[in-house]
């Protein structure tokens, strides 16, 4: 029997315990607020932060927050329209409105005025030949639609000049024969000879159309 001392072998600490690993994916809340989804990442078995998924309301098929104020800005403006009495209808209101219109939208011209509820619907020009939309309210407020891109063989339509809105309305009065009728709009138009179209509204709410040539001659339209 050999009776050399034998190295003890130290026993397995049967004690110790196993931390169970967290997988390598983070697990992830998706908090909706306001239609917006947000996410919040936890940490993994070593402690780092695990990156999150960039989740938003677009990606779930809902609006974009662009796409939300563009739709807030026309149903603001559409409640402008249809509320309250008809704005100032003076051809120094109409002036004010359009040179408004003009430098907010930084345009090069004018080629649409109307009377609206509250406000006026005034449109304007770019030098490209895009067009757009812009209501001024009566307290001067300004809502703008988007940008109607030009096409290709789009040319300018004749710029009205504000200067002559005055006997612009005299002129289409004078040719109604309704001296008390309300100015409702006065725009241009490339339909020669007419170079002006204009509504008027007679104290019945009835509407009168006159256009007139450059000369401020009524043309008649008739066949």
């Amino acid at each position: 029997m050999n009776n050399e001392e034998q190295t003890p072998v130290p026993a397995k600490n049967r004690n110790h315990r196993k931390v169970p690993a967290l997988s390598t994916a983070a697990a992830i809340a998706l908090i909706a607020v306001g239609g917006s989804a947000y996410a919040a990442s936890s940490m993994d078995g070593n402690g780092s932060k695990q990156p999150t998924a960039a989740t938003s309301s677009q990606q779930a098929g809902g609006e974009n927050d662009d796409d939300r104020d563009d739709k807030d800005q026309d149903d603001d403006r559409d409640e402008q329209q249809e509320t309250g009495g008809y704005a100032d209808a003076s051809t120094e209101a109409l002036r004010t409105a359009a040179q408004a219109a003009l430098n907010h939208a930084n345009a090069q011209s004018v080629t649409s005025i109307e009377v609206e509820r509250s406000g006026y619907e005034v449109e304007v020009q770019f030098a490209n030949h895009d067009e757009q939309d812009l209501f001024v309210a009566a307290d001067g407020s300004i809502t703008a639609s988007e940008v109607e891109k030009a096409e290709a063989e789009d040319k300018n339509d004749p710029a009205l000049d504000v200067n002559r809105l005055e006997a612009i309305k005299a002129a289409a009065l004078t040719a109604a024969n309704t001296p008390s009728a309300t100015l409702d709009s006065i725009s241009t138009s490339d339909d020669a000879p007419e170079a002006y179209e204009v509504e008027l509204r007679t104290a019945g709410n009835q509407e009168a159309e006159i256009n007139l040539d450059s000369a401020l001659k009524q043309v008649n339209t008739e066949d």
